[in-house]
């Protein structure tokens, strides 16, 4: 039963994942981050015997999943009016192309050199703050990010904004500005060590490659296989890149042995980003009766987002991955994420079934949002976002992923009203 359930959880995370690759939407990165973290393999795992959990928490947790499949894919094809096999109009490729094509150089260099502004501070605030660029290490930059709103906060959100100028760069079929692109992107990824902040760049390049694909081949599944294998070990690499401290130090001792043997140990010992459903069975394990468990925190805060915790009067409760790291024994102000299943089981039990619904609901007003920018580049920037913040969100930083695309889109949607009006008056 346990092998049965894991192969049935398995495909309905797969038929989810061909319903919003049909669509095109951004969504289809929420659930190629649940298929990869929980659903291939909590597969693997049941079918090889090796989970150290019991066959009830599998088969718990198994169920789970399929329930919460079920109630997102039947209100989201609701929501769709049934209309699942054809993407939306202002996400064919061909009118993204066009769409591309209508954007002015003036308005382009604009937002390259935004980008590059944006990276470049960033860069330049850590080395002052930090005595030289050689002196930056991913412990120390969360060290001068302690206040509710600095210049680094600032700087992400409109880097994952512009990031999406990639996507744009890749429809118009400009690829060699688009290497340039990814070049700007990467180098700030290797300068903070900030393992999401990859995401866009992937997100813009897989976007890419899933629009242009009206159907599901076995080459295409061949080449996305690979793409994840690649995305998890750059992922992982970087996870290794971290434990060097410093970039001088890291030029001064890293050998390609040690460095891949470091990634390879992760993989060995199932504890990055494949290991966090590990979590999940451990709070379906203890019943989920731990302390903050239960009560809906991370939703509370989604629904709360504008409003600062410290100015809530209580209302919003504190990070609720802090009292999910608590439960598994990490100190003060260490925070874990379980992948989305396991988050939205620890904020409602076995009910959370239920939030399929509130999570279709979340990817169709985030689409509905992205037909409102369809006529501006601003939908390329949009798309970027979003599939960042479902990937973040996939991962189980539900409340991390959301605040990201709440300010982003809310950027864009103000951003998009001002020059609508701009240009109406000056065509009038």
């Amino acid at each position: 039963m346990t092998v049965f359930l894991s192969v049935v959880q398995f495909l309905c995370i797969v038929l989810i994942m061909v319903l919003e690759f049909n669509k095109k939407s951004p969504a289809v990165f929420l659930w190629a981050t649940v298929f990869l973290m929980f659903g291939v393999m909590h597969m693997m795992s049941c079918i090889a015997g090796s989970n150290a959990y019991s066959d009830a928490v599998l088969n718990e947790a198994a169920l789970f999943v399929i329930g919460f499949c079920v109630v997102y894919a039947l209100v989201r094809i609701l929501l769709l009016r049934g209309r699942i096999k054809r993407p939306y109009p202002f996400m064919e490729d061909g009118y993204l192309m066009e769409l591309s094509g209508h954007v002015t150089r003036r308005e382009n260099l604009v937002y390259f050199l935004a980008l590059c502004l944006v990276v470049l501070v960033d860069i330049a605030n850590k080395a002052v703050k930090l005595g030289g660029v050689g002196n930056i290490s991913w412990g120390a930059t969360r060290t001068i990010q302690t206040s509710y709103l600095n210049i680094s906060q600032i700087l992400s959100v409109a880097f994952l904004l512009l990031s999406g100028l990639l996507l744009y760069a890749l429809m118009r079929r400009q690829y060699t500005y688009a290497a340039v692109i990814a070049a700007v992107l990467f180098l700030r990824v290797i300068i903070s060590r900030n393992r999401v902040e990859v995401i866009p760049l992937f997100a813009c390049l897989l976007g890419y490659y899933l629009i242009k694909r009206r159907h599901i081949t076995i080459k295409m599944i061949v080449f996305c296989s690979i793409c994840a294998c690649l995305v998890i070990y750059v992922v992982y690499g970087l996870r290794a890149y971290r434990w060097y401290g410093t970039i001088d130090n890291f030029l001064a001792t890293v050998t390609f042995q040690n460095f891949n043997e470091r990634i390879l140990e992760f993989f060995r010992n199932d504890s990055g980003e494949l290991g966090l459903r590990q979590w999940f069975y451990f709070f379906i394990d203890g019943d989920n009766r731990f302390k903050n468990f239960g009560q809906g925190h991370s939703y509370l805060r989604v629904l709360l987002t504008f409003l600062p915790t410290r100015f809530s009067l209580g209302l919003k409760p504190e990070d609720f991955a802090q009292s999910m790291g608590m439960a598994i024994g990490m100190g003060a102000g260490g925070s874990m994420h379980p992948t989305l299943f396991g988050d939205v089981y620890a904020n409602f039990g076995i009910w959370g079934i239920f939030m399929g619904a509130f999570w279709a609901g979340y990817a169709s007003l985030t689409d509905k949002i992205m037909e409102y920018l369809k006529n501006d580049i601003c939908l390329f920037f949009a798309y970027s976002l979003c599939a960042y913040a479902y990937v973040v969100e996939g991962r189980g930083a539900v409340y991390n992923g959301h605040v990201m695309m709440a300010y982003g889109l809310l950027i864009l949607v103000v951003l998009y009203a001002i020059k609508r009006r701009v240009l109406y008056y000056v065509r009038k």
